[in-house]
């Protein structure tokens, strides 16, 4: 896809309502290798885009990889595709990027499922006020010492990452696609530097869309969203993740757990999965992974009472590297 001077390379199955599928960090559009085929097979037109930054070609000159800018090529991409409106499918830094799309466009964004990252405001109120959180995101510090970071990930076929996806994702092992895929993609030139500029410019109050990526942050979202978070996630777990209420009420006081949670559970806190998998369903022929789950078509927030209407994808996932889903209902 060309948006301006920038080209982005998708990958596209399908035919149907228009379902972008955004992926994180260190990850790659194969990520989605397995969930392309089944939102496909369920009549949806799936698209992987590889993001700002994650290649050659999608390199700006200016270096913006400000949340402003890359979820403006949301945006861009649903216009690039044809569709009126699109469902936002993000995980990791892909999430945060929905979630500032869906604030930005309301209007254009059907849906979204927010996968292992939360809203990026929650996410920053957390890190500010908690030490554990604090610790487990070491390397998003680590990211801005430029000079040494830069060495470090490079070092011995990008070694480091691989170890990040480990430590994130306790006892799952990378496969060879998506580690191959990793290591091909950020030996590219300029891609390691991108892709941890996405951390560096969150950090930098002086960037000159700074004030806009906070405001986008700021809006209430009128979306309706499907927040998954692995219950033994190593980077960000279950009580972290906090999405906004349609109304922007306050997050109530309430335990997570494991499984599909009631219709009557909040908005943010849908439901969330172990490591292993959900509880109930079937998850297909590959037998690294576990079980996907139900949820209810509709649901309301129970502390304010806002519903928020969606039919909601089923998900069996890792931290990184590997995403499985399959609709529900």
């Amino acid at each position: 896809m060309s948006i301006g001077a920038l080209e982005f390379t998708a990958w596209e199955m399908g035919e149907g309502p228009l379902v972008l599928c955004l992926h994180g960090f260190p990850d790659t559009p194969a990520t989605w290798r397995h969930l392309l085929p089944e939102l496909a097979a369920a009549g949806y037109r799936a698209v992987a885009v590889t993001s700002r930054g994650y290649e050659p070609s999608s390199q700006p000159a200016n270096g913006d990889y400000s949340l402003a800018a890359l979820s403006g090529d949301v945006i861009d991409w649903i216009e690039a595709l044809g569709g009126p409106s699109a469902h936002l499918i993000g995980h990791d830094w892909g999430s945060s990027i929905c979630h500032l799309a869906a604030a930005r466009a309301p209007d254009r964004i059907a849906s979204l499922t927010a996968l292992a990252v939360p809203h990026p405001a929650g996410y920053g109120a957390v890190v500010a006020s908690d030490f554990a959180q604090l610790e487990r995101s070491w390397y998003v510090f680590f990211f801005q010492a430029e000079a040494l970071s830069d060495l470090i990930v490079g070092v011995d076929d990008f070694a480091f990452l691989e170890h990040l996806w480990r430590r994130w994702s306790p006892g799952w092992s990378p496969d060879t696609v998506a580690l191959d895929a990793m290591r091909c993609a950020f030996a590219r030139p300029g891609v390691k530097r991108a892709a941890l500029a996405y951390y560096r410019t969150s950090f930098n109050a002086g960037h000159r869309r700074a004030a806009e990526s906070a405001a986008l942050g700021a809006i209430p979202l009128q979306t309706p969203v499907l927040a998954l978070s692995g219950a033994q996630d190593g980077s960000i777990p279950p009580d972290v993740f906090g999405l906004p209420c349609p109304r922007r009420c306050s997050p109530p006081a309430a335990p997570w757990s494991a499984g599909p949670m009631p219709a009557t559970s909040s908005t943010w806190s849908t439901w969330t999965a172990s490591r292993g998998g959900l509880n109930s369903g079937s998850a297909g022929s590959d037998p690294r992974l576990g079980k996907v789950s139900r949820a209810a078509d509709r649901r309301r927030c129970w502390h304010c009472g806002a519903d928020a209407l969606a039919r909601p994808l089923a998900f069996e996932f890792r931290r990184s590297g590997v995403v499985w889903a399959r609709l529900a209902g």
